[in-house]
């Protein structure tokens, strides 16, 4: 605590008519709060026990003096928080979310708005809790909003764990999202894959499969799969590749875009209830109305030998809002099986191998190796404008049907 001091000015009614008041200024030193402390629970809490509104009439005058600078928002802002550490009300702090508003200041507003809606635990002198509510009590859908609004500007979102929060507080989560899209102050691409992360918070993990199916979903779905190439080729040493740090869980994030993604892969649209690791590699725009896209399923034992990984590479086409069209298995490592895939302008040219272990093979005895690969059949397939896979020359994936 602080102290601080203050001139009041006291205006006296004349005693002749037509006089003017006389002006008395009386100082004042009187305990207030430090501008720093006025987002710590501890140290307002401990003052509004201690003064309550002993002070408030003072506050009321700095409150006035923010009132006549609403062209200079930075001054008003001072007073405001002057008023505030001499008395801190939720009345106060509001308007303090005004002035941070008014001069850009999101960080701070971000801030100011997490200290008014998160639960206070206040330790006391005696080792008693005094509670664990909000400062003032009261919930304010108002200043939830404007602490996820202030989150998206500052930070470029916010996480799982606090749309969880309010969620459970019964905040109307549907009204929030539906104000964050029309918000003017958020200059972020409303069609982006960053904004579209930040819808994706708000929904239910059972809302994930409907919502991937929106045509919006599925343009930043494509977007995110940087290899865009019309010609790639999966050798024997790209074949095992796999990226698992794609599939690490993040606690508190949420959901993040991957979780929608996931529901474009065939192998979920087929087992909704089973989960698969994944990596989509690359994106081929087969005609105005179809996109194709290469993804790889890791079934691996943990910590297998590369030679050993057992990954395998689907080629699925889709219609302009999702809908699978057709899809193939193009490339795989399983065992005592290899298969190589190159990609050229919609024709794929697939060259099967096998492979002779030292000893039986077992995916989960590694103290094993490879002593002989030998090439046994190609086969060549042909992805149409309508996005069917044709064949060309037949020698069928044992992934496929």
């Amino acid at each position: 605590m602080n102290k601080a001091l203050i001139t009041i000015a006291l205006g006296s009614a004349a005693l002749l008519s037509g006089c003017k008041p006389e002006i008395e200024r009386v100082e004042k030193i009187v305990p207030v709060l430090r501008a720093s402390s006025i987002y710590n629970a501890d140290s307002v809490y401990f003052y509004r026990e201690k003064f309550g509104e002993a002070h408030k009439e003072i506050a009321a005058s700095y409150m006035e003096k923010a009132k006549t600078e609403a062209a200079n928002p930075s001054r008003a802002l001072y007073h405001v928080k002057r008023a505030i550490t001499l008395c801190p009300s939720l009345e106060y702090y509001r308007e303090l979310l005004n002035c941070l508003d008014a001069t850009a200041n999101y960080k701070e507003l971000r801030e100011a708005c997490s200290f008014l809606i998160h639960p206070a635990y206040i330790r006391l002198p005696n080792g008693q809790s005094a509670g664990s509510a909000p400062p003032f009590g009261t919930m304010d859908p108002t200043v939830y909003y404007e602490y996820f609004v202030s989150g998206i500007i500052a930070y470029n979102g916010f996480s799982g764990e606090e749309v969880y929060e309010a969620r459970e507080l019964k905040m109307d989560l549907e009204a929030i999202k539906e104000k964050l899209i029309a918000d003017t102050r958020i200059k972020m691409d409303r069609s982006s894959p960053e904004f579209s992360n930040i819808l994706l918070q708000f929904l239910e993990y059972d809302e994930l499969a409907a919502f991937s199916k929106k045509e919006g979903a599925f343009k930043a779905f494509l977007q995110s799969i940087k290899d865009s190439s019309n010609t790639f080729l999966i050798d024997k040493d790209a074949v095992h590749r796999f990226d698992y740090s794609q599939n690490q869980y993040e606690e508190g994030m949420g959901i993040r875009m991957r979780d929608l993604y996931i529901y474009y892969l065939q192998e979920k649209r087929d087992n909704k209830d089973k989960w698969y690791n994944f990596n989509f590699t690359h994106r081929m725009k087969i005609s105005d109305s179809v996109n194709a896209i290469v993804y790889a399923i890791d079934t691996s034992e943990l910590a297998c030998p590369l030679e050993m990984r057992h990954v395998y590479h689907r080629l699925v086409t889709f219609g302009h809002s999702g809908e699978i069209v057709d899809s193939k298995v193009i490339a795989w490592q399983a065992g005592e099986e290899i298969a190589i895939a190159e990609y050229t302008n919609g024709t794929i040219g697939i060259m099967e191998y096998s492979r002779a272990w030292k000893k039986p093979y077992n995916k989960k005895d590694f103290d094993n190796f490879i002593v002989a690969t030998e090439a046994t059949v190609s086969s060549e397939y042909k992805v149409e404008r309508d996005g069917k896979i044709t064949t060309v020359k037949a020698a069928p994936s044992p992934h496929d049907p």
